[in-house]
């Protein structure tokens, strides 16, 4: 083999391997950036008044939190009961139902660890849960997931039993 030739194999083949870095880490920054907000239909003061009797009535011992990925966890975990992951895997789950979503609802808005407009995002995901619509179980989940760094596991639809029906 020439060494002209030979320059030329291992050229194409530095090329190559370049070229499949760069594709597949902007394919993997486009997957990581690809997060909708879930709508925010309402204020968070507005929910926060909607719901203060069930609100006031949580155990304030139980919703101690001590981070934004605590809270972003508990989120992450209550969406994991919604959706189906593009791996296919669950990773902890909390049961969504009256009493988890006041417990979370009391969390969110007694905490000064996220900005008001993270409450409003993750109070208003609470309140559709509250009149049992789960929509938007695959864009909170993306959204606390992408919070969280996820790297697999993202949402990639509901289940079935969530999907409404039309």
């Amino acid at each position: 083999m020439s060494k002209g030739l030979k320059w030329t194999i291992i050229g194409v083949i530095i090329i190559a391997v370049l070229g499949g870095i760069a594709f597949f880490g902007y394919e993997f920054f486009k997957y990581k950036q690809d997060v909708k907000v879930p709508e925010v239909k309402k204020s968070a003061e507005q929910i926060v008044e909607e719901n203060k009797s069930e609100i006031n009535k949580v155990d304030k011992e139980k919703i101690k939190v001590t981070s934004k990925t605590d809270i972003y966890d508990i989120f992450h975990r209550m969406s994991n009961t919604l959706i189906v992951a593009e791996d296919g895997l669950i990773y902890g789950e909390i049961p969504i139902n009256d009493e988890s979503i006041s417990q979370a609802m009391a969390m969110v808005n007694s905490t000064d660890l996220i900005d008001k407009s993270e409450k409003e995002v993750f109070l208003n995901i609470l309140d559709a849960w509250k009149h049992k619509d789960f929509s938007n179980g695959v864009q909170a989940h993306n959204y606390a997931w992408k919070r969280l760094n996820g790297q697999i596991g993202r949402a990639k639809e509901l289940r079935e039993q969530y999907k409404t029906k039309k």
